[in-house]
């Protein structure tokens, strides 16, 4: 029988202040595990939100170019055909130039989303910079932080071990071949107890 462990980390990069519990500590839910460094944190933060104006400023001037090149296409094609002379070619490229602005607005609507997913985890840390438990248990790992305070997304910081919340481990043995081939690849097979 093995107690489930919890998992605790930041979802964003982030330098650890200090760590506030070790290996062996029972600790309650809401306690605090461990607190980032916010001024680094918010320079992070500073550093998204230049990212997205910065990208929002170069959205902004292809936009312009493309609303320019548009308009210089379509008074082309509207030329050419007043006075009867083909337009074909003007229209392959006018809609060459409308895909490519397609692709465009979607590769900007991704990016725009990607860094507002990461200030969006930024701002969980800088709202006050703490790690907190939402379960009760005792810590069985904690992450070395003397070699260096940085922790990368999703880097456990600390584990802890619910006693009240078990499982069954057990080794997979049998004598009888078929039950062999139904599992070849797994030794232990794991049984979740409510």
């Amino acid at each position: 029988v093995v107690a489930k462990q919890e998992s605790y980390f930041f979802f964003s990069s982030a330098r650890i202040e200090n760590i506030a519990v070790k290996v062996g500590d029972y600790v309650e839910a809401g306690q605090v595990l461990a607190t980032a460094d916010l001024e680094d944190a918010m320079d992070v933060l500073r550093g998204y939100n230049a990212a997205l104006a910065n990208e929002n400023a170069a959205f902004a001037v292809k936009q312009e170019l493309y609303e320019a090149q548009h308009s210089e296409l379509e008074y082309k094609i509207m030329g050419a055909e007043e006075t009867g002379l083909s337009s074909t070619e003007l229209k392959k490229q006018l809609e060459i130039l409308e895909e490519n602005n397609r692709y465009d607005v979607k590769l900007h609507d991704f990016n725009v989303s990607s860094i507002n997913k990461k200030i969006a985890e930024q701002n969980k840390i800088t709202s006050d910079g703490n790690l907190v438990a939402t379960k009760s248990g005792y810590v069985t790992y904690v992450k070395n932080i003397k070699e260096t305070n940085a922790v990368s997304v999703s880097d456990a910081v600390v584990i802890i071990a619910d006693p009240d919340d078990l499982y069954v481990e057990s080794e997979y043995f049998t004598e009888n071949p078929s039950d062999r081939r139904a599992f070849p690849n797994y030794t232990a097979l794991y049984t979740v107890i409510d």
